[in-house]
């Protein structure tokens, strides 16, 4: 096969490659969506360029148009606006939600209007309102709290992970009104996420609390190191206890 026959295909007809780097020590956790969309697109053959990444948007596989909005917005892509702003009403739970977010960050009114309306769709059967919730947390605004609550209540193990990824975001609101009136609390959601049945929930939560270090967490990773069955998992644990008592 020529070598260039790869290079002269469509995006759509080429493989599509997720095999990317585990990212540098150091890198802040607020900055690894960035850093995975990044990554996600070298992987697949596409510059960070504004003009190949617009071009990219008309990508017809989600998961590559998805992270080429994201990185639209990071690059704060005015030019991509109306491209975007197309998007917003893609089927595709990614790419809806990334538009949004990307919209957002440019501080289009709409996008912002979007991100709230994906907290109203079924927990269960949609990627996007949890994955709205942290968007809009990392925009100022909490609403989002409470859809993250409901998300650990589901048997799906995806909508459990991608919930709590977004814990991290919340912990500056602690003892905030939530949207029901309530308070918002992220220690039990962490306590939840520690006790998951599945193993890459408690690794989220860890991941989290070993950059976030606070001493309230103390008590919650003391009863994780004494039951958890995972050992490595239980290292980290430790390892987080420790930075705490320095």
């Amino acid at each position: 096969m020529n070598p260039k026959d790869s290079e002269e295909k469509p995006l759509k007809d080429q493989v599509l490659n997720l095999n990317i780097p585990n990212p540098p020590d150091g890198l802040a956790y607020p900055e690894f969506e960035d850093f995975r969309h990044r990554e996600i697109l070298k992987a697949n053959g596409i510059s960070l360029s504004e003009a190949e990444l617009s071009a990219a948007l008309k990508e017809t596989r989600n998961v590559l148009q998805a992270s080429v909005a994201h990185m639209l917005g990071s690059l704060s892509s005015r030019a991509a606006i109306p491209l975007l702003t197309d998007l917003l009403t893609s089927s595709e739970d990614l790419v809806k939600v990334e538009a949004a977010y990307a919209l957002a960050r440019l501080e289009v009114p709409e996008g912002k209007e979007v991100l709230e309306q994906c907290l109203g769709y079924p927990v269960d059967a949609y990627l996007f309102p949890a994955i709205a919730a942290g968007y809009l947390a990392q925009l100022g605004d909490p609403q989002g709290f409470n859809t993250i609550v409901k998300c650990f209540d589901v048997d799906i193990q995806a909508i459990r992970i991608l919930a709590c990824k977004q814990l991290y975001f919340f912990v500056r609101f602690q003892g905030q009104q939530d949207q029901d009136g309530g308070s918002i609390d992220v220690y039990p959601l962490f306590e939840r996420a520690l006790k998951d049945t599945d193993t890459d929930v408690q690794w989220q939560a860890l991941a989290q609390l070993r950059e976030i270090r606070l001493p309230g967490f103390k008590k919650i990773l003391e009863s994780y190191v004494e039951t958890a069955p995972d050992e490595k998992l239980r290292d980290v644990a430790r390892e987080i206890l420790a930075g705490l008592a320095e």
